[in-house]
């Protein structure tokens, strides 16, 4: 908020994991989002349906895509594994006026050599 109000041109990035999402906080920001559309700000929600206590989906919250369609738009979803695929996301153009929300399905530990 404060970049765009002084007319900085720079860019806002928020990384959160899909359990991050049933705090109030975060939904609070989410709708302030809304409000006021900060085009600057990138929102990456990292979705692999894991939290402290257990699978996302077995806590009756719903389905994120359905739940951040509903107060955001700019919204997209891509295989958070892939860095290419995400890099293309944040270096295409986007629609203007609107803050953009990455839905990132993750599988934990891909890639690493040790999984």
């Amino acid at each position: 908020m404060a970049a765009k109000r002084t007319r900085r041109n720079e860019n806002i990035y928020v990384i959160m994991g899909n359990g991050e999402q049933a705090e109030s906080s975060a939904w609070e920001a989410a709708m302030a989002g809304a409000l006021y559309r900060p085009e600057n700000l990138y929102s990456t929600t990292n979705r692999n349906d894991l939290q402290s206590a257990g699978l996302r989906n077995s806590d009756g919250a719903g389905e994120l895509h359905g739940e951040v369609a509903s107060i955001r738009r700019g919204m997209a979803e891509a295989d958070g594994n892939d860095t290419a695929t995400l890099l293309a996301y944040f270096n295409n153009d986007h629609p203007a006026g609107k803050p953009r929300c990455l839905i990132a399905h993750t599988v934990k530990d891909k890639g690493l050599p040790f999984a």
